[in-house]
């Protein structure tokens, strides 16, 4: 069902020549429902009549989004489907990024990525590929330093959190196929070294 409104969605802004309108519209009402969980849960509560809601979300956002995007959100109102908006969203940027040849890149980093880093990230992903790169950016202390990059078929960890474990793997590998030296040789080297 999200398929199928995200796509219908998809079709008719292309038709209309408004996909790059719709693609920020759905990005706004996105952002707003997720830093503003009560608009969200207003917007998908079934106890609400439709036209109530209507009226109030028609003036909620009459001055921040299209109105092919205000008819949208009032055809998913009338047909009880608001709790899949999000997934109708998702579908609609699938067809998006299809449609402008733009994957998505995403990287995991212990430290916050300046803008100049995301932009080199995105140009060599993008010279490499071929495509448009979009490039999602996301915090984890827990690494403790490098980055995660996901691209793709792609997979690079090269986080200091990975290495580490890579290292005491190693190390745990290496005690125990040492040989295990007795107790006579110990004391010969031993021996030795208080010699010297």
């Amino acid at each position: 069902m999200a398929r199928r409104y995200g796509g219908s969605l998809f079709a008719v802004a292309k038709r209309e020549g408004t996909l790059d309108e719709i693609d920020r519209d759905f990005d706004l009402v996105v952002h707003l429902f997720k830093d503003y969980p009560r608009i969200r849960r207003v917007y998908e509560d079934k106890k609400i009549y439709a036209g109530k809601k209507m009226k109030l979300f028609g003036s909620f956002f009459r001055d921040l989004i299209s109105p092919a995007m205000l008819r949208f959100l009032f055809v998913v109102i009338e047909n009880y489907r608001e709790e899949y908006l999000f997934d109708m969203g998702r579908e609609f940027l699938r067809l998006y990024r299809q449609e402008h040849n733009i994957v998505e890149a995403r990287i995991t980093t212990a430290v916050s990525l300046t803008e100049e880093n995301r932009r080199f990230i995105e140009n060599e992903l993008s010279e490499k590929s071929g495509r448009q790169v979009v490039l999602r950016a996301k915090l984890d202390p827990e690494l403790l330093g490098g980055a995660v990059l996901r691209f793709g078929d792609l997979y690079v960890d090269d986080s200091l959190k990975t290495r580490l474990k890579e290292l005491e793997t190693g190390l745990l590998i290496a005690s125990r196929t040492r040989p295990d030296r007795s107790r006579k040789d110990r004391k010969e080297e031993h021996n030795v070294s208080e010699t010297r």
